[in-house]
Formats: C-alpha cells, structure tokens, sequence
C-alpha cells in the first residue's frame, strides 16, 4: 500500500524491518520476496525524491544479493522509471546500463521487454543529453534485430519509433531531420 501511493520511505523502512526480523529471528513469515523489493523501488520512481536512483539502486543491490531471491524484469523495469522520472543529467545512459544488465542476465528471467526497451527509449527522448538520440537509435536497431532473430517480445512499436524521432528532434545533431523521416520511413515499412 505503501508502495502504490509513492510513500517511498514507509515502505523502505517495512523492508528494512522484514530484513531485520527474518535475518535475526529467522521468521519465514517476514522474509522478503522479489515483489517486496520491487514495491519499494517502484514507490521510489514516484516519489520524485532528489535521492530516489541512489536508494533505489541500494535495494536492487541487496536484492541481487539474497540468494532466495529470483531477480525479475519487474525490478529493473520499477529502476529504469525511476531514472526516466529522475533530474539526473546522464538519465539515458544511466537507464541504458540498466537494459544492457537485463540483457546479460537473460537467464534469470530478467530478460528486457517491450515496456522495458521503450522507457528506455523515452529517457533518450526526455533527456537532452548530448548523444541521447544516437543511444535511442542504436537501441531501435537492436530491438529490429532481437525481434528478427526470433524474439517475438521485443516488438519495435510505433511508441518505440516515436521516440526516437522525438530524441532526433531534441537534439542538436545537424542531419535530425533526415533520421527522422528515415525513422518514419522504417516504421511504415515495419507495421
């Protein structure tokens, strides 16, 4: 409940003490599971606390940590809009280090999804960040290219093409206009 309203301190403080009561007492009945710490990391991305990435990646650390935890895309995905909802000034590159992690760890179902790839993709777009459309367009290929090798769950939406175009638009690169309507180009080809 906590968690769901954005109170990002009640809930870190109830995880912290189901930590504490099932390490010290061993009480399986507080023993945290991955959507505890993924409750937490979510109310962090709403709370738009000055702090929130810095907490949330502590959590997700004690999280990988625990060996009776089996890590998920829900808790990376919760990170990834915590950093798209964050003031940080390198948030695309930050959200990018994330995807790639799930993309490593592909075998803890942690493998990225479509939602995952395109708030990725927003944060480009979002960010202003020298380079940031770039990034985007080089995540766009990779989706093509994972969908056309048979992942059928990473699907390069109109969403996804979106933007990419919105990253190129916002930057400062002297040829956006052209990757634009080549983007446009690539997404009616790709309906």
């Amino acid at each position: 409940a906590y968690a769901r309203r954005g109170n990002h301190v009640k809930a870190e403080s109830l995880l912290s003490e189901m930590l504490l009561i099932y390490e010290d007492e061993g009480d399986l009945s507080c023993r945290p599971s991955i959507h505890s710490f993924a409750s937490v990391v979510n109310a962090l991305a709403k709370s738009r606390d000055t702090n929130a990435v810095p907490r949330a990646e502590e959590i997700i650390q004690k999280a990988e940590e625990l060996d009776y935890i089996s890590l998920n895309s829900y808790l990376y995905n919760s990170f990834i809009d915590c950093i798209v909802n964050s003031d940080a000034p390198d948030k695309s590159s930050k959200a990018e280090v994330v995807l790639m992690k799930m993309e490593q760890q592909q075998q803890l179902d942690v493998k990225p999804t479509e939602y995952s790839y395109s708030m990725v993709l927003t944060c480009c777009a979002r960010s202003g960040e020298q380079g940031s459309a770039e990034r985007a367009e080089r995540i766009l290929n990779n989706m093509e290219t994972l969908y056309s090798l048979g992942q059928s769950s990473v699907v390069a939406n109109s969403r996804c093409y979106s933007a990419v175009i919105t990253a190129f638009a916002r930057s400062k690169s002297p040829d956006a206009v052209s990757k634009a309507f080549q983007l446009v180009d690539r997404m009616e080809k790709n309906r």
